[in-house]
Formats: C-alpha cells, structure tokens, sequence
C-alpha cells in the first residue's frame, strides 16, 4: 500500500513513488512486482499453475473497450467529479513507463493538493490480462489469491448505477486499516479489470465509499464511449 510521510516532490519523483505505491498497491495476486523478469514480462506464481478458475467468479456479459483510454486514462475521470471527494491536483498519467507497460498498466493518480498522501487512482490492468495464466486473468486472479491465501479481504460489492458489471473490494487487512485505503476491482471482461483506490483517507468506510464512487464515473465514460 501507500508508503505515509511523502513528502511533495517534483512531476517526475511523484510518478516514481506512485509506481512504487502501486506496484504494491495492486501486484499483491498472481504477479510479482519485478523489472528482473524474462522479456520485462510479468510471471505468476508457480503454484498458481495449479488453480483452476473458481466457479465463483462472476462473468461479465457485456464486455466494455478501454482501448481508447490506454493512452489517456485520465480521461476516464472528469476532474471536477473527484472534487466531490476533496481538493485535487489534476490527474498525472503514467502510460509510458517500465510499471506502466508491464507491470500495473496505464496509470492516472490524482494527488491531494493539501494532503499530498491523500490520492485518488485509476488503473486499467492490461499487463496482467497480458502475461497472467487465462484462468487468473481479470477477477479470476483475485479469487485464486484469497483461496490461496496470499491476500484475507475479498467481498464483492455493486457499483452504484451499475450492477451489471462485477466488482469486488480486496486486499489485506491489515494494509487496508493501517493506510486508511480502499482498492475496488471491476471486471469490464472476463479477462480485465479496471482499478479504483483512494489512499489515505479519514476511514476505510470512507476510502471504499469513495472507490466505489470513482469506479462508477469510470463504468459511466467506458459505456459512454462503447
């Protein structure tokens, strides 16, 4: 999760630390945070070879394109709508780097303006719909990594105006509680899953709240542009 006690930094150290931040923030199921890896790809773990796609995990029926957003995943979110949840900077995308292209996936962060630990992400998570084992792919990757044990937190939850789409909370508890944070998976395919996070608010209650939220102002632009 969200290293606390940043401090504010220049464009190109935030993009570094919120590399650094996500790549724990959302790498904890089936791939390893690592640039080390055969072809800069991301592997899964060996054990998870073993793991057939659970029953459990939901379909998505009506598949949505984020290939337009790939380049600019800022744009999932309006600005001002984040304004609802507090005061902002605008959006910094992250499509270019090493983290982006192979490990997380096209990143926009919206950093606090007065609480610069305080941060609003979005993700779309290309990389692991690319080098996961197709039975971990999308939300498949979450329940195999709450079966396997590797995370204790996954309760699926109905993303406001949009209950077609399958989202689930996960995580560690532990992180969840210390950092005040909250990462919401949806399921836009039955191979990829789109991100939302708010670090470092005043509750988990609120940051779940507040994910949730943005989750559904992203649903609200993929449908949109679909």
């Amino acid at each position: 999760m969200v290293q606390q006690g940043w401090e504010h930094c220049s464009v190109t150290s935030r993009r570094l630390l919120a590399a650094a931040f996500l790549c724990g923030l959302f790498g904890f199921s089936v791939v390893a945070c690592s640039e080390s890896t055969e072809k800069g790809a991301i592997p899964t773990e060996g054990a998870s070879s073993q793991i057939d796609r659970n029953d459990d995990v939901p379909q998505v029926v009506h598949p949505l394109d984020a290939t337009p957003f790939l380049k600019h995943p800022c744009q999932l979110v309006d600005d001002k709508f984040l304004a609802r949840f507090g005061d902002f900077e605008k959006g910094e995308p992250d499509v270019e780097s090493s983290h982006a292209q192979k490990l997380i996936g096209p990143t926009c962060v919206w950093y606090g303006k007065e609480d610069f630990d305080r941060a609003v992400s979005v993700i779309i998570d290309t990389p692991h719909q690319k080098y996961a084992q197709p039975e971990l792919r999308g939300l498949g990757g979450l329940y195999a990594s709450k079966k396997s044990g590797s995370m204790d937190y996954l309760q699926p939850v109905q993303i406001p105006g949009h209950s077609d789409y399958p989202a689930v909370i996960a995580g560690k508890q532990d992180d969840m509680v210390e950092n005040r944070a909250c990462v919401v998976y949806v399921g836009i395919s039955d191979d990829l899953t789109i991100n939302t996070s708010l670090d470092n608010a005043d509750s988990v209650k609120e940051a779940c709240e507040v994910a949730q939220n943005v989750a559904a102002a992203v649903l609200d632009t993929l449908k949109q542009a679909d």
